[in-house]
């Protein structure tokens, strides 16, 4: 039998993920021009479920202790697995790359406009505190309000905390339409478009590794029989899912409806 807590929490995060995996922004990305709009903004929400898996993996090594049979095999696996294809996935070459670069690398080749990201990976490359780094960008002010808000979470979370954002926070589908939009655009433009169907494949793989089952049994071992516990990853899981829901309604905005087929 289910746990109630873990039951009621999922009621109030799953319609929040369907709704991102089914925007309406993913029928309008019909051109290389939309699909350049769309990822410029979208590069934001690659890093921030990047930075969960590192606050996420950050916590569980705080201190050093001898190996010993005590973590849950499946549960490291998907960890570690995790963190594998986010620091050292492969390029189409099978040349060893992070995730976010092969994102950015999709966004040179479909030319979105990448001056944004890649200026905030040169300042906190440099050293610069992330919320200065963050604040100093010129970008859409929710979005700028949501990262913090986000980032000021992970710095601050508890472990319950944290296996809910790992868990439950971050993309766990491909969109459909986002790929089959994908594979139409890479027909006609393949020069183009090949690097981000291949960054989708492989997002894909990074994507079975969060099997709701083992997500829900990690953070029921987290939160027990604590009501608090369950409210307060509730709170927070569907405050970062509806600002991703807002982020999309905006990056919708900016494509002109008339040119929507």
């Amino acid at each position: 039998m289910m746990n109630p807590f873990i039951e009621s929490f999922l009621q109030t995060v799953q319609p929040l993920r369907k709704q991102i995996v089914h925007h309406d922004i993913f029928q309008q990305l019909d051109s290389l021009e939309h699909l350049q709009l769309f990822m410029e903004s979208h590069a934001f929400v690659v890093w921030e479920d990047l930075s969960i898996v590192r606050a996420f993996q950050k916590s569980k090594n705080k201190d050093f202790v001898p190996w010993a049979l005590r973590e849950n095999a499946a549960q490291m696996r998907s960890l570690y697995a995790t963190l594998l294809l986010a620091e050292a996935d492969l390029d189409m070459e099978g040349k060893p790359q992070n995730h976010l670069d092969l994102y950015i690398q999709a966004m040179e080749e479909v030319g979105a406009n990448t001056s944004k990201i890649g200026l905030l990976m040169r300042y906190l490359e440099q050293g610069v505190p992330w919320v200065d780094a963050v604040s100093s960008l010129r970008i859409n002010p929710r979005y700028k309000e949501g990262i913090i808000h986000l980032l000021r979470h992970l710095e601050l979370a508890e472990a319950h905390h944290l296996y809910a954002l790992f868990g439950f926070a971050r993309l766990h589908q491909i969109p459909p339409l986002l790929e089959a939009t994908a594979l139409d655009l890479a027909e006609q433009h393949p020069e183009h478009v090949a690097t981000f169907v291949y960054y989708l494949e492989q997002a894909r793989q990074y994507m079975c590794l969060q099997e709701d089952v083992l997500m829900a049994q990690m953070l029921t071992e987290q939160c027990g029989q604590d009501k608090e516990k369950w409210d307060s990853c509730t709170r927070l899981v569907a405050e970062v899912l509806q600002w991703r829901i807002k982020v999309l309604d905006s990056i919708s905005r900016l494509i002109p409806q008339e040119e929507v087929s």
